[in-house]
Order: C-alpha cells, then sequence, then structure tokens
C-alpha cells in the first residue's frame, strides 16, 4: 500500500504547528509522520483527570515526544460534570477552551479525526435532528480562536492508520471510554456501525461522503443569508417588516445564520416556530422577549434585534 502523504499545513506567516496528543493511536500517527516531514511540530496533551490512569497518559505521551526531540505542552482542565450533554460533550468542551488560548495569530492545531470519526458523527447528528450544518459534521480546517483547526486525516479510515502506527512500531495507549456503550460514540462505534458495514460495506466512506455534501449545501445557504441580509439588514437589527416578505425558509434561514455568528448553539425547532408566533407577528407596539440558552432575540420599534445574554 502507497505511502500515506499528508498535505501541507495552512499557516501563516510565522505560524507554529501544534498538534493534538492524546496518547492514543491516531493522534500518534498523525504526530509521527508530521515530525518525520521535517516539519517543527509541537505537541500538546490535554489532561482531562477524568479517568484513573491520566497521569500515566501523560508520562507515556512526554516519553514518546522526548524519544523524538518534541516539544510538549500538558495541559490540565477540569471539565464541567454537570455538562448538559454528558461528559463526552464536557470534555470536548473543556479540550477546545484550553486550546484557545495556545493559538497566536497563523498557528495551526492538527487534529487527527479520520474517516471513521467522519462517519459517527454524522451518523449522530442526524440521530440527533441536526439540520444542514449539522450533518456537515466536521470541517477540514475551521477558525480556533485566533488560529486555524486542521484535520489532514478525514479521508483516511481507522484500520489504515493502525497499519501505519505498526509499520513504523508507534507504541499508544488505548482510551477505556472508546469500548464503554454506556458513551453515544462508543455505543455507535463497537455497536452500530459493525452492524451496518455488515450489509453497507462502504457505510463510512458513503456517510463520510454525506457530510462533504451537507458542508456545500451549507456554503449555500450562508451565500443566501447574506443576500437577505442585505435586504433586510437595519443597522445591527433586522427589519421586521423585510423579514415577513421573506419565505418562512430563508426567515428561518437568515435568523439561524445571524444566531450562530454570535458564537451560540443552533436553537431547536421549536423555538423558531415560538418566534414567528410571539415576536415576528406581535403587535406593532408590542416589545416581546424571546430567549435561548445564551441568547436572546428582541423586538423593538419594527426592529429585530438579536444578541448573546448579559450575564448578572
Amino acid at each position: 500500500m502507497p505511502a500515506l502523504k499528508l498535505p501541507p499545513p495552512p499557516l501563516g506567516p510565522r505560524g507554529r504547528l501544534w498538534v493534538g496528543y492524546s496518547g492514543g493511536c491516531d493522534s500518534a500517527v498523525l504526530l509521527d509522520l508530521l515530525h518525520a516531514c521535517g516539519l517543527p511540530v509541537r505537541a500538546v496533551h490535554v489532561h482531562h483527570g477524568l479517568q484513573q490512569p491520566a497521569d500515566d497518559w501523560a508520562r507515556h505521551c512526554r516519553r514518546f515526544c522526548r524519544m523524538r526531540g518534541i516539544a510538549l505542552r500538558v495541559l490540565r482542565v477540569a471539565p464541567d460534570r454537570r455538562h448538559p450533554q454528558g461528559p463526552e460533550a464536557a470534555a470536548r468542551a473543556a479540550r477546545y477552551a484550553a486550546f484557545v488560548p495556545l493559538l497566536r495569530a497563523g498557528d495551526v492545531l492538527a487534529l487527527a479525526h479520520h474517516r471513521d470519526d467522519q462517519a459517527e458523527t454524522v451518523l449522530m447528528r442526524a440521530l440527533r435532528g441536526c439540520g444542514i450544518a449539522g450533518l456537515g459534521a466536521m470541517r477540514a480546517t475551521e477558525p480556533l480562536g485566533e488560529g486555524l483547526l486542521w484535520r489532514p486525516l478525514l479521508a483516511v479510515s481507522r484500520a489504515r492508520l493502525r497499519e501505519i502506527a505498526r509499520e513504523r512500531g508507534i507504541d499508544w495507549i488505548e482510551d477505556p471510554h472508546n469500548d464503554d456503550p454506556r458513551y453515544t460514540r462508543a455505543f455507535l462505534r463497537r455497536q452500530v456501525m459493525p452492524l451496518l458495514a455488515a450489509h453497507f460495506p462502504s457505510a463510512p466512506t458513503q456517510l463520510a461522503k454525506l457530510a462533504a455534501h451537507a458542508q456545500g449545501a451549507e456554503r449555500l445557504l450562508a451565500q443566501l443569508a447574506d443576500e437577505d441580509a442585505a435586504r433586510c439588514a437595519d443597522g445591527d437589527a433586522l427589519d421586521v417588516a423585510a423579514l415577513l416578505r421573506l419565505t418562512a425558509e430563508r426567515r428561518r434561514n437568515l435568523i439561524y445564520h445571524r444566531w450562530c455568528a454570535l458564537g451560540l448553539l443552533p436553537p431547536p425547532q421549536s423555538w423558531y416556530a415560538e418566534l414567528e408566533r410571539s415576536v415576528l407577528r406581535a403587535r406593532g407596539d408590542a416589545t416581546p422577549l424571546l430567549v435561548c440558552g445564551d441568547g436572546e432575540v428582541r423586538r423593538h420599534r419594527g426592529r429585530l434585534y438579536l444578541s448573546r445574554r448579559v450575564s448578572n
């Protein structure tokens, strides 16, 4: 089988290349390959402290990097154990929050998400009833803080990464959570995906293709939202009369993109129905307020204002 060739990292001027390194097989292969290319990589390991062997994993990562002469930063985080979406989401949120202050302008953080991860993400989001943007799952590049997040392995299978690890004599650690069916991703990986693959051998590839199609559709919807915003914008607000001249689908699309541009999580579908009923179609002299998570929508004098909620 031909050697795996990685694309060049999208570094900016004087940018630094970081690699998220958990100690697992996928991130170990990515770190080893980038280092073998002669790139001045820096590894970053997030210590969640959620499992007993977490200190052992950090020591393993230090040893792996020391043998290769790779600088390693260990970041300790404390995931929110009351996170509404569970421990998986809490750990992910803590990781990304720790990565953000690490990155300067021009920096790139490489993560080892691969094709099977992408397929699992698409399936998981579809089962949660997400929209087109959610089905787009993980992007090859996306902004993160002042830098850029880069996933160069999205077209590579998990099995291929295991082969490379064995070929290169790479040692890795296994996270027991990856086999614990109490966690959604582990349940899909160990019990659902094998059943799908038994009847549809190309299921991971096709699900990953679905993500690519959804990303293309989302780009078109974002362009449409920009065009509609040009018709409806009134300063930092949206003109309610102009919004109501749009079709319901375009109105929802515009509000969705404005909402997400504030860094807010997408609202549930029921929220849009309430927005239509109690805000957009309220009496002209009314000043209704509708809250969702960390955001809110106000109507005042014929204008609609979307904003983040101010913490007391």
